[in-house]
């Protein structure tokens, strides 16, 4: 595509129009690419501040997630060393820390998702092309958000199969 010259093309528009109606004003001549962009800049504002919002959504319940498994996994250590001296593999510990995570995040995602049919019929004015109740958006949200759980609950996770069972047993108040 190659572009026109807009200030070599104005006077042949303007002499044009001023035969076809000399009363009519040509002012604010711009391309149609311009007009265009202007027209959409709110809503492509909007988009972007909700992408914003939306990703540091992500980002604090990936924090809050780890944060309270980190913090279960700092309160659990005797018992994770008793399981350890009663058998259990570092495999064992890992899915206990991960099941209970991904617990967390079941729990919060069935009052998300409850939330969120509430709050789609405010929203329909910002979707296009996508039904409030969509549940293809739905599903991808929910499992964008357990990987991320998992993600955040695999380093506390890995940290509780590192504890040792007699240093656990030995520091048990």
């Amino acid at each position: 595509m190659y572009y026109i010259d807009l200030v070599s093309i104005v006077d042949p528009i303007r002499r044009a129009m001023r035969e076809i109606d000399p009363q009519l004003p040509l002012a604010n001549v711009r391309p149609l690419e311009t007009v265009a962009s202007a027209a959409i800049a709110t809503r492509r504002l909007t988009l972007w501040l909700v992408a914003i919002f939306g990703l540091t959504a992500l980002v604090l319940a990936i924090v809050g997630i780890y944060g309270v498994i980190a913090q279960d996994v700092g309160q659990r250590k005797h018992e994770f060393g008793v399981r350890q001296a009663l058998g259990a593999t570092r495999g064992d510990i890992m899915r206990l820390v991960l099941s209970s995570g991904t617990a967390i995040t079941t729990a919060g995602l069935m009052g998300g998702v409850a939330l969120a049919v509430g709050s789609t019929r405010l929203l329909v004015s910002l979707l296009y092309d996508v039904t409030p109740l969509d549940p293809a958006t739905f599903a991808a949200v929910g499992a964008v958000l357990l990987v991320a759980a998992t993600a955040a609950a695999y380093l506390p996770a890995r940290r509780a199969t590192r504890v040792s069972a007699a240093t656990a047993l030995r520091a048990a108040d």
